[in-house]
């Protein structure tokens, strides 16, 4: 210790570690049985304890829970809080035994991390409530079992018409002063659009090369052509000028001064004929682009956009 704190003089001469709230009542079961078996008090205990270091982990639930939502007639509470193991129940006897719940819950996955909830105001009323008492009361109760101390964040997906109900609702007043809302807004911009399609298909990201014939080549210009529309989707027309474009309203976002003069016939009567009236967002690009088989727009490829 007389070495760290030489080599560290920031500190105060005292090494702490505080740590607050209440453990799970399946470690404070073990813990008790622990010493009660082995006759420790607390402070015995203390140098039979190793810190284990935790590295978060989504697809093994460690220290990361997600749910997405059904319909509310198959919502189980059991999803987000876990459920009883009946195959322990004849062992211990009772289902209010610490050990018979399995804590397979995404509630009780990231009570120390971090719970992402798809489409959270698809939730029924009474999983939203769970969700209350967890970030207000720091724990979440299941069913006949002790409440279970809760530390993590609650990370929610939604859609902004959804979100104005849910504002609008008086009834959820408690869970509305909890929540904070993060806005995340389609782009505008076809060069950032373009660095988010890079990022997964992208060539040089899917490490193509000719002899993988089970990889099919992005064509040139492919991904700029995908955000371009992309972006062209979410604008509207020009109310002071009716005759520009959307064509030139997109390149006119990305700071292309040359607008006018790339604002190609035949390519603008191909981007109003994909113009389907609704902004399309990358999810439903994403979903419809096959990891292995790219395939992009091939009929609009000899049409040339930036020729001038």
């Amino acid at each position: 210790m007389a070495e760290f704190f030489s080599a560290h003089p920031h500190y105060d001469g005292t090494f702490r570690i505080a740590i607050d709230g209440l453990i799970s009542p399946y470690s404070d079961y073990v813990l008790r049985d622990f010493m009660r078996a082995k006759g420790l008090s607390f402070s015995q205990l203390l140098q039979h304890l190793k810190v284990k270091r935790m590295i978060y982990e989504a697809r093994t639930k460690t220290g990361i829970g997600s749910y997405t939502p059904r319909d509310e007639k198959s919502q189980e509470a059991g999803s987000l809080v876990g459920n009883i193991d009946y195959s322990l129940l004849p062992r211990f006897g009772s289902e209010s035994h610490p050990l018979v719940h399995d804590y397979k819950g995404e509630l009780c996955a990231g009570a120390n991390g971090f719970v992402e909830i798809h489409e959270i105001l698809k939730l029924s009323d009474r999983f939203l409530y769970e969700l209350l008492f967890a970030t207000q009361d720091r724990f979440f109760k299941p069913e006949g079992q002790p409440p279970i101390p809760f530390n993590g964040v609650i990370i929610g997906h939604t859609n902004f018409h959804e979100y104005n109900m849910f504002m609008g609702n008086e009834t959820f007043e408690a869970l509305r002063s909890r929540t904070t809302f993060i806005e995340m807004p389609l782009s505008v911009t076809f060069q950032d659009e373009e660095k988010i399609y890079a990022f997964t298909y992208a060539n040089q990201r899917r490490r193509w090369n000719p002899d993988k014939k089970h990889l099919a080549h992005a064509a040139p210009h492919s991904l700029e052509f995908l955000s371009l529309v992309a972006v062209m989707t979410r604008l509207y027309e020009s109310k002071q000028n009716p005759n520009l474009a959307l064509l030139q309203k997109a390149l006119i976002y990305a700071g292309r001064a040359d607008s006018e003069r790339l604002a190609v016939q035949n390519f603008a009567v191909t981007g109003q004929a994909l113009l389907i009236g609704c902004r399309i967002d990358r999810r439903a690009k994403m979903n419809r682009i096959p990891a292995r088989r790219f395939i992009v727009c091939r009929i609009f490829l000899s049409i040339s956009v930036y020729s001038v």
